[in-house]
């Protein structure tokens, strides 16, 4: 009886400090920072769940401003594979403008979820996704003022577990010492394996599952959380665990402190994209943003293999969609969501039979928006129906200079 009124006072507690810092975001910061939508947090399609029901709850960070952050394709299809199971929470936050972090730093109030206005250190696991190493201070300011440790090694049994992805992961060294684990490659898969793992963890050990003790080093002793990075290390494909490894005195790539950890890490890659995966009732933004039309993946990767483009090789091997999938994304995320244009995502010029089709499928609302897509390299117009088509071949008469065509890594 007394464990039962202990949790219902707990959860009380919880609920009265959520509902005390949005009551004082809205009094006392929203109406005197520049555009406060990107602060409130209630779009269309956002999902709202009982914080007490769900097993794991994640914050998803993009360490950028709401109406960059808005416009990742990757942000919403996370957002859907984690939300879509009863049990499991996820929740938004993005960079601040200085003008909100100066205000939240005034008056010492913590960075905070959008949909639920919680504070971020109350979150399980924070998720951050790299896009662009420009961003990488960005991540460092968001979990201070989360009042997370920034090293890894330096964080108490009160922290939440820090992880990162996204195509910057690729190279995770530079922020090794401040994130606890890496997703290398795809995380459609990869991130339901650690919410799993990590909801195991807590019924294993309630209070120290996830939870770790500082020490002074990237490669701390055996701690509170020191067994469920070791299982996310050797269990599940495609995470880099920097604790656990250690750069040779004479330099050269980071190896395995302990027998069994898995080297080299192989980066996880889906071999299909997944109907299901791909959300049909996308978030709808409160205000305008960077790419204010509707996101479609209808392919990732690319079969041309620029070598200035860094997406050609890192979402190898080409994967798509069917063309009845994708419009029926189209036609479903059309109905719900506020626009009536759509756009196709990781997609260039068609290369494939199956690309053609679904350009030449899509209805009239299909048809590009903005400036057509242009190569500095190689003399690039849109074709009649719509994508780019090549003037001249490299070489040609007419086309860019060898040493322009060497500088941009051009393989045509």
């Amino acid at each position: 009886m007394t464990k039962s009124k202990s949790g219902i006072i707990l959860q009380g507690m919880v609920l009265e400090a959520a509902s005390t810092l949005g009551s004082r975001l809205e009094r006392e910061v929203l109406p005197l920072v520049a555009k406060p939508h990107r602060y409130v947090g209630h779009e269309l399609g956002a999902v709202r769940k009982d914080w007490s029901a769900a097993r794991v709850r994640v914050l998803f960070c993009y360490p950028d401003v709401y109406e960059v952050g808005m416009s990742h394709t990757g942000t919403q299809i996370l957002y859907h594979v984690v939300n879509r199971r009863t049990d499991w929470l996820m929740e938004r936050a993005y960079a601040p403008w200085p003008d909100m972090e100066a205000k939240l730093r005034e008056l010492g109030l913590p960075l905070f979820s959008l949909e639920s206005r919680r504070p971020a250190a109350d979150f399980d696991l924070i998720a951050f996704t790299l896009q662009s190493e420009l961003t990488y201070t960005n991540i460092l300011t968001m979990l201070d003022l989360a009042g997370v440790a920034l090293r890894q090694a330096d964080r108490g049994p009160r922290d939440p577990l820090i992880l990162a992805g996204g195509p910057g992961a690729s190279n995770p060294e530079p922020l090794a010492a401040f994130v606890d684990a890496f997703v290398i490659g795809d995380g459609e898969e990869a991130l339901p394996d650690i919410l799993k793992l990590v909801a195991q963890e807590k019924v294993r050990s309630p209070g120290s599952g996830i939870r770790g003790s500082g020490t002074a080093s990237r490669n701390p002793g055996p701690g509170p959380r020191t067994p469920l990075l070791r299982r996310l290390a050797t269990e599940i494909p495609g995470v880099y665990v920097p604790s656990l490894y250690a750069v040779p005195e004479s330099g050269g790539t980071a190896r395995p402190v302990h027998p069994g950890l898995p080297w080299p890490v192989v980066a996880r890659t889906v071999s299909a994209l997944k109907p299901q995966d791909h959300p049909r009732r996308p978030l709808v933004p409160l205000m305008r943003v960077t790419h204010e039309r509707v996101p479609i993946e209808v392919q990732r990767g690319c079969v041309r293999g620029c070598r200035f483009c860094q997406a050609g090789y890192l979402y190898r091997p080409v994967r798509e969609r069917d063309v009845e999938t994708c419009v029926g994304i189209a036609r479903d995320a059309l109905a719900t969501a506020a626009t009536k244009r759509s756009r196709s995502c990781r997609f260039r010029p068609p290369t494939t039979r199956r690309s053609r089709t679904w350009w030449r499928a899509s209805p009239t609302w299909r048809r590009p928006v903005g400036r057509p897509w242009r190569c500095r390299a190689c003399a690039r117009t849109p074709s009649p129906w719509g994508w780019p088509r090549r003037r001249r071949a490299c070489g040609a008469p007419g086309s860019p200079s060898p040493w322009r065509r060497a500088r941009s890594g051009c393989g045509a």
